[in-house]
Protein backbone atom coordinates (compact mmCIF):
# COMPACT_ATOMS: atom_id res chain seq x y z
CA UNK A 1 0.00 0.00 0.00
CA UNK A 2 1.29 3.24 -1.13
CA UNK A 3 0.59 6.39 1.58
CA UNK A 4 0.18 9.85 0.27
CA UNK A 5 1.63 12.68 1.62
CA UNK A 6 -0.14 16.49 0.79
CA UNK A 7 1.97 19.24 0.59
CA UNK A 8 0.82 22.81 0.17
CA UNK A 9 2.19 24.12 -2.66
CA UNK A 10 3.78 27.09 -1.94
CA UNK A 11 5.74 25.05 0.34
CA UNK A 12 6.32 22.51 -2.28
CA UNK A 13 7.51 24.88 -4.62
CA UNK A 14 9.78 26.40 -2.40
CA UNK A 15 11.33 23.23 -1.01
CA UNK A 16 11.85 22.40 -4.81
CA UNK A 17 13.72 24.97 -5.53
CA UNK A 18 16.26 24.65 -2.28
CA UNK A 19 16.65 20.65 -3.05
CA UNK A 20 16.64 20.99 -7.09
CA UNK A 21 19.67 23.87 -5.94
CA UNK A 22 21.20 20.56 -4.25
CA UNK A 23 20.67 18.49 -6.75
CA UNK A 24 17.47 16.61 -5.64
CA UNK A 25 13.73 16.75 -6.26
CA UNK A 26 11.14 16.50 -3.34
CA UNK A 27 9.96 13.04 -4.28
CA UNK A 28 13.56 12.08 -4.03
CA UNK A 29 14.43 13.88 -0.43
CA UNK A 30 10.94 12.78 0.88
CA UNK A 31 11.58 9.23 0.25
CA UNK A 32 14.98 9.24 1.32
CA UNK A 33 14.57 11.21 4.62
CA UNK A 34 11.26 8.21 5.25
CA UNK A 35 13.96 5.38 4.68
CA UNK A 36 16.35 7.22 7.42
CA UNK A 37 14.07 7.41 10.13
CA UNK A 38 12.04 3.88 8.78
CA UNK A 39 15.91 2.05 9.49
CA UNK A 40 17.04 4.06 12.85
CA UNK A 41 14.41 2.62 14.74
CA UNK A 42 13.12 5.92 15.33
CA UNK A 43 9.36 4.18 14.89
CA UNK A 44 9.72 1.47 17.10
CA UNK A 45 11.25 3.36 20.00
CA UNK A 46 8.55 6.31 19.65
CA UNK A 47 5.55 3.11 19.71
CA UNK A 48 6.89 1.47 22.57
CA UNK A 49 7.01 4.89 24.27
CA UNK A 50 3.56 5.77 23.26
CA UNK A 51 1.89 2.19 24.56
CA UNK A 52 3.37 2.58 27.87
CA UNK A 53 2.03 6.46 28.54
CA UNK A 54 -1.15 5.39 27.22
CA UNK A 55 -0.90 2.29 29.49
CA UNK A 56 0.02 4.77 32.61
CA UNK A 57 -2.53 7.16 31.65
CA UNK A 58 -5.32 4.40 31.14
CA UNK A 59 -4.27 3.54 35.13
CA UNK A 60 -4.41 6.93 36.33
CA UNK A 61 -7.84 7.42 34.46
CA UNK A 62 -9.14 3.73 36.13
CA UNK A 63 -7.99 5.12 39.70
CA UNK A 64 -10.34 8.16 38.52
CA UNK A 65 -7.80 11.23 38.44
CA UNK A 66 -7.61 13.35 35.60
CA UNK A 67 -4.68 14.45 33.43
CA UNK A 68 -4.15 17.55 32.68
CA UNK A 69 -3.43 19.14 29.62
CA UNK A 70 0.61 20.42 30.35
CA UNK A 71 1.15 16.77 31.42
CA UNK A 72 -0.90 15.49 28.49
CA UNK A 73 2.18 17.39 26.65
CA UNK A 74 5.06 16.62 28.52
CA UNK A 75 4.13 12.97 27.29
CA UNK A 76 3.95 13.85 24.03
CA UNK A 77 7.47 15.30 23.98
CA UNK A 78 8.34 12.14 25.64
CA UNK A 79 7.12 10.34 22.99
CA UNK A 80 8.84 12.26 20.81
CA UNK A 81 11.86 11.60 22.09
CA UNK A 82 12.52 15.05 23.51
CA UNK A 83 13.72 13.63 26.83
CA UNK A 84 14.59 10.36 28.19
CA UNK A 85 12.19 8.50 31.30
CA UNK A 86 13.66 10.07 33.77
CA UNK A 87 13.88 13.74 32.78
CA UNK A 88 10.05 12.97 31.38
CA UNK A 89 9.18 12.27 35.24
CA UNK A 90 11.17 14.61 36.64
CA UNK A 91 9.13 17.21 34.95
CA UNK A 92 5.99 15.22 35.40
CA UNK A 93 6.76 15.56 38.71
CA UNK A 94 7.27 19.33 38.79
CA UNK A 95 4.28 20.02 37.04
CA UNK A 96 2.10 18.65 39.71
CA UNK A 97 4.16 20.12 42.59
CA UNK A 98 5.58 16.97 43.68
CA UNK A 99 9.42 17.58 45.52
CA UNK A 100 10.91 14.38 45.77
CA UNK A 101 14.29 16.32 47.59
CA UNK A 102 11.91 18.07 49.76
CA UNK A 103 13.41 17.03 53.43
CA UNK A 104 17.13 15.82 52.56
Amino acid sequence: MMATIQIDDVLEAEAGKVLSSMGLSVEDFVRDTLTQIATSGQFEESARRRKAVDFAFGNVALEGFVIDPECMALADRFVDGEFDFAQFRQAVLAQIGVDLDEGK
